[in-house]
């Protein structure tokens, strides 16, 4: 299971006491249990006199954006200015803007991007949920805004091992989930219990914290995109092959055995990089599953064109909302419609 927190949606109102720099984090769940979680509260005591004089700052911690499962922007507090009291007495104009939504039964997709901040607009994180095989979590960041590192906190329960790009978690001795980073040339760091810098705790109820491991994704200068796959250690290996971001459309190929899913967000009149023959659209999004070297899947939003694999080409007379297109021996079987399909949530 996984939880995306996005934020405030434009025109609401937002209670700023209480919210910690959590907007576009994630959270996940394996069997029920949290493997990926919030680190907490801890306590809402800011002021250093409640402390002992050697004791870490806890409050802007665990509120502030260095705790949560998202990007790290060196300097920058997501919600505005840094509180020094114990609660956030500032309101911010900065929301969260849904840009894209769709859910099936085989395929869930979220986006979310800043609006109305000063400093992170235009920053976009999405996530896609494909059943039975994986989570993606990607970000895209528009030119001038250099992200420092992306966060993901486990639980205290949780046991980490660490490979080049890739993170195993293990619950109770049994491996639960696997997080692969890309670019594979990140550097990824781990947290447990440390003040210097602070990183790796978790509050699971109010008065107690714990040891617990934080990985941290390092990113060098100039990147535009990044992506981690989230998988559960009782289904096939998987990884990500390839990552462009030409342009701001994200391109991405996912490699499972004999599934290979290619996925392109954000294009307009975009082919897929080295592989032209396999895939080409005009839509805000598309996703097509594969296997054996075979189509078997493909859902697309905002759509006016699709190849998929030469001399499979569909257009459309007007943009559609939606299009799915399924592969069997009777041939290629296609839906289209506005609005969300009929099968979503």
């Amino acid at each position: 299971d996984i939880l995306f927190r996005t934020g405030p949606a434009p025109g609401t109102q937002a209670s700023m006491g209480h919210m910690h720099s959590d907007w576009l984090s994630v959270c996940a769940r394996v069997g029920g249990r949290p493997v990926i979680v919030d680190a907490g509260t801890y306590s809402y005591r800011a002021a250093a006199h409640r402390w002992p004089e050697s004791a870490p700052p806890w409050r802007h911690y665990l509120r502030g954006p260095e705790a949560h499962n998202c990007v790290f922007f060196e300097g920058i507090d997501p919600l505005g200015e840094p509180p020094t009291g114990d609660f956030r007495a500032n309101a911010v104009d900065t929301r969260i803007v849904t840009k894209a939504v769709f859910s099936s039964d085989c395929f869930c997709w979220f986006e979310g991007v800043y609006d109305g901040s000063p400093v992170l607009e235009g920053y976009k994180r999405g996530v896609i949920l494909v059943s039975g095989a994986f989570a993606l979590v990607y970000d895209l960041f528009p030119p001038g805004i250099n992200p420092a590192w992306a966060g993901f906190q486990f639980s205290s329960d949780v046991e980490v091992s660490q490979g080049d790009s890739r993170i195993v978690a293990s619950m109770a001795g049994e491996e639960a989930l696997n997080l692969i980073a890309c670019p594979a040339t990140a550097e990824l760091t781990c947290l447990s219990g440390s003040t210097g810098p602070m990183g790796g705790w978790e509050s699971q109820r109010y008065g107690e914290v714990k040891f617990a491991p934080q990985v941290r994704l390092n990113f060098s200068d100039g990147i535009r995109a990044s992506a981690y796959l989230i998988t559960s250690c009782n289904t096939m290996e998987w990884s990500i092959q390839t990552l462009q971001n030409p342009d701001g459309c994200l391109h991405l190929e996912i490699c499972g055995q004999d599934e290979t899913h290619f996925i392109i967000l954000n294009p307009s009149n975009s082919e897929w990089g080295p592989k032209p023959d396999i895939l080409q659209c005009d839509a805000d999004y598309c996703w097509l599953k594969t296997r054996a070297g075979e189509p078997v899947s493909l859902i697309a939003t905002n759509v006016t064109r699709i190849s998929a694999f030469q001399g499979s080409d569909a257009l459309f007379d007007a943009r559609e909302t939606w299009v799915e297109m399924n592969w069997s021996s009777t041939g290629c079987h296609t839906r289209t419609g506005s609005g969300r399909p009929a099968q979503g949530i």
